[in-house]
């Protein structure tokens, strides 16, 4: 880099030198394409612009505060850093690898680099003399509007841990950008909340990364990072919902629900968590169909599972029944992705005239597009065969059996079927004995397991009857109440 200081002074000529360098180069660079189009970056660039030979005082001022405005107070080297993180890198047919010792990424990383260095002090000091009308004290820049006025924005560094990391954090960039234990030497634990862990590992990665002296020869640990943690959207959340002309968007809070909050499901979790332990393996694995009563915990059970594998590369995207064509295009976004996905689809069932089913059957198997390796559907029903049967279906048509085998044939493409039951009053209680002891609710105020399980019993008959959900309804209202 140019040396801008002579004498403790900054050389004038080189600094302007560097701000038309990187003017130039920043809406320019290759491995992350789209970059400028993030709201703080845009106005960085705006107010480079104002460098030109044509560029008054007013909009060099103007573009100052509009960029230490949209930068709220935030640390401009750990902004960029962030934004490096949550891109969505073109590789240009490299691998990981690859693209971590090319030129192309350290060059990229070499301009931001220098633009994370830019003194608010510097610049500054060369406005003041880039236009002498900013330091007349007789003129318009004088008082509150004199440049020695103007605030900072921040360039002092975090450390890992140091501050929480606020949703908005979380979410930056996220309109630009998308596009084991031997992960990480820690164990899986069932009540770990999966985007706490994320933006740990994201606060983590950018003070770290923030305060290297060249980030350039650190392109292998940035890819490395996007290999564990995958690029774009996926940085920004654990969790997805699907909207049609809006692709993946990141759920905020997911259900914190996990595996060890789900009383009485020890064989239905055995088979769906082997199933997706295989998954994150990267052996085959099946697509799951969670049939059963209501309120007995299948949804909750599928959601328990980000929770308890994030760590391990899984991500769960929710699609709704009505957005069932819009499979291919998930597809898609995930294929080639460093993780694993299970596209959740909850209550699923269809009408006797809906034929949404299609979708579904040609993706689970039989469509002539092969499915990304790293993609499952995982659905719950409260209907076996997810589709009504009729007698009239059997004797309307001249082949009646061909459209009954029509409809059964979607539930059969499921690879593993598990079937939730009704529990009994003993499952049921246990289940209420065991919400209690998590709430602390036994032996406050006197509350004995006698007298709770009275209570237990009492609003099943006068609620929902007998479930996993009656059960937690139960506790949260007794619990509230005390």
């Amino acid at each position: 880099m140019d040396n801008e200081e002579s004498d403790g002074n900054v050389d004038l000529g080189l600094f302007e030198k560097k701000l038309h360098r990187l003017r130039l180069a920043l809406p320019r660079l290759c491995v992350f394409p789209g970059f400028e189009r993030d709201e703080v970056v845009g106005a960085f660039l705006e107010l480079l612009e104002t460098v030109g030979d044509d560029a008054g005082a007013v909009r060099f001022y103007q573009g100052y505060f509009a960029f230490v405005r949209v930068l709220r107070g935030r640390s401009w080297p750990e902004y960029l850093v962030g934004c490096v993180m949550r891109s969505r890198p073109e590789l240009y047919g490299m691998s990981w690898e690859e693209l971590g010792l090319s030129d192309l990424l350290k060059r990229d990383l070499r301009a931001l680099q220098e633009a994370a260095d830019l003194e608010p002090d510097k610049v500054k000091d060369w406005a003041a003399h880039r236009w002498p009308e900013l330091g007349d004290e007789q003129g318009v820049f004088t008082g509150f509007l004199s440049w020695r006025e103007w605030p900072c924005w921040r360039m002092e560094l975090g450390r890992p841990g140091e501050r929480g990391m606020s949703c908005e954090d979380r979410l930056l960039g996220q309109s630009v950008f998308y596009g084991q234990r031997a992960l990480f030497g820690q164990d899986v634990g069932g009540s770990g909340e999966a985007m706490e862990w994320l933006c740990r590992r994201q606060q983590e990665f950018v003070a770290v990364f923030a305060a290297e002296r060249d980030w350039a020869d650190n392109g292998s640990r940035l890819c490395e990072h996007w290999r564990r943690l995958g690029t774009g959207v996926f940085q920004v959340a654990t969790a997805f919902c699907w909207e049609p002309g809006r692709g993946l968007i990141p759920v905020e809070r997911p259900d914190p629900v996990a595996l060890n909050n789900l009383f009485r499901q020890e064989r239905e979790q055995r088979v769906i968590r082997e199933n997706t332990e295989t998954f994150l393996r990267g052996y085959p694995a099946s697509d799951v169909l969670v049939y059963g009563s209501r309120g007995t915990g299948k949804s909750s059970l599928v959601k328990a599972l980000l929770n308890a594998y994030a760590e391990r590369g899984l991500r769960l995207i929710q699609l709704r029944k009505k957005h069932l064509a819009a499979l291919p295009e998930i597809a898609g976004e995930v294929v080639g992705a460093p993780l694993k996905f299970v596209v959740f689809i909850d209550d699923l069932s269809f009408d006797e005239k809906e034929s949404d089913y299609k979708e579904l059957k040609s993706l689970l198997e039989g469509g002539l597009a092969s499915r990304p390796p790293n993609m499952l559907v995982y659905a719950t029903s409260n209907r076996r065969h997810l589709m009504p049967e009729t007698f009239a279906e059997r004797g309307g048509e001249v082949h009646a059996q061909d459209a009954v085998e029509e409809k059964l044939s979607l539930a059969d493409r499921f690879g593993i079927t598990v079937t939730f039951l009704s529990p009994d009053q003993e499952s049921y209680l246990a289940i209420v004995r065991g919400l209690a002891e998590q709430a602390g609710l036994l032996g406050r105020d006197g509350m004995t397991e006698e007298m709770l399980m009275e209570q237990a019993l009492r609003w099943a008959v006068l609620h929902n009857g007998r479930s996993g959900r009656s059960a937690r309804q139960f506790v949260q209202q007794f619990g509230g109440g005390r």
